[in-house]
């Protein structure tokens, strides 16, 4: 009995530092040990507060800023990490000639 309640505090320490709340634990402690993992539905999100929104537009910052180019247009991001990689291989490579 003493290693189940360690355990029961160790998940209830975790859940409340990751924010979590008491509906959030009640319901991971219902799942029983044998059982899949329980994918929790959109009722369930929306009890634990995990989901406060449907709308994605609720939860992007409005003043984010995705790289463009000179002329307004996105930056692919194809180009951003090949350009990372290319700086990446000529500071390498500046540091093996010295």
């Amino acid at each position: 009995m003493t290693i189940v309640e360690r355990d029961i505090g160790r998940l209830a320490k975790y859940t409340f530092d990751m924010s979590g709340g008491g509906d959030l634990l009640s319901l991971a402690l219902s799942v029983p040990p044998w059982e899949d993992l329980h994918e929790l539905s959109p009722a369930e999100l929306r009890l634990t507060n995990l989901v406060t929104s449907d709308a994605v537009a609720d939860v992007v910052p409005r003043n984010s800023t995705a790289p463009s180019n000179d002329d307004g247009s996105p930056k692919p991001v194809q180009q951003d990490e090949a350009a990372s990689a290319e700086r990446t291989l000529l500071a390498a490579e500046s540091t093996k000639d010295h």
